[in-house]
């Protein structure tokens, strides 16, 4: 796998999504999908959330000429539970108060 650069500055949409996953966790996701990813097997997102990884995911597959027409899906699953030890994850977002148990 082709070596991750941290420094690189993501779309602020990117980061801005509210998520249980760090801004290098994002960067590496984005990477492995633009750069590594080359259509063999699939990508799929366990825990998708509010939709962090898949976004950073499918940025960087947009950009991947490797991947081919086939390699560009990502299969994203979760359990789409919601509980109130949930709302500190979106304090201060337009998430805030919003979703219900």
């Amino acid at each position: 796998m082709k070596k991750i650069n941290y420094n690189i500055e993501l779309q602020p949409e990117l980061l801005a999504i509210p998520g249980m996953t760090s801004g290098n966790e994002r960067k590496f996701l984005y990477q492995y999908a633009e750069k590594s990813f080359e259509g063999n097997g699939k990508i799929v997102d366990l825990g998708c959330w509010l939709g962090a990884t898949s976004l950073s995911l499918a940025s960087g597959l947009r950009k991947n000429k490797k991947a081919g027409i086939n390699g560009k899906q990502i299969f994203a699953y979760d359990l789409f539970y919601w509980d109130e030890s949930l709302e500190k994850h979106v304090a201060g977002t337009k998430h805030e108060k919003q979703l219900k148990p």
